[in-house]
């Protein structure tokens, strides 16, 4: 198993977790706040329904003792996230 921080993440603690079947996003919340409790499974679920390819969610919580602002454990999909594409004019 690899674990790596992404550095320069504004808001929240991220590690990409490489494991022998698969890659997962491991996401500590800075604020608990954000995201909405409910939003983020509400979102996975509709894609999920409607067969839109997407970085499942795996795990969510705003309630764990150890991570008081919560966490998101998903899917690492290949490829370039949007907010780290430049926008060309």
């Amino acid at each position: 198993m690899l674990i790596k921080k992404f550095e320069n993440v504004e808001n929240n603690t991220v590690y990409k977790i490489e494991t022998d079947s698969k890659p997962y996003i491991f996401k500590i919340y800075s604020s608990k706040k954000w995201p909405e409790d409910g939003k983020l499974l509400f979102v996975n679920r509709k894609l999920k329904e409607h067969k839109i390819p997407h970085a499942e969610i795996l795990a969510f919580s705003h309630g764990d003792i150890n991570f008081p602002n919560g966490y998101l454990i998903e899917e690492c999909l290949p490829g370039t996230t949007a907010d780290r594409l430049g926008c060309v004019r």
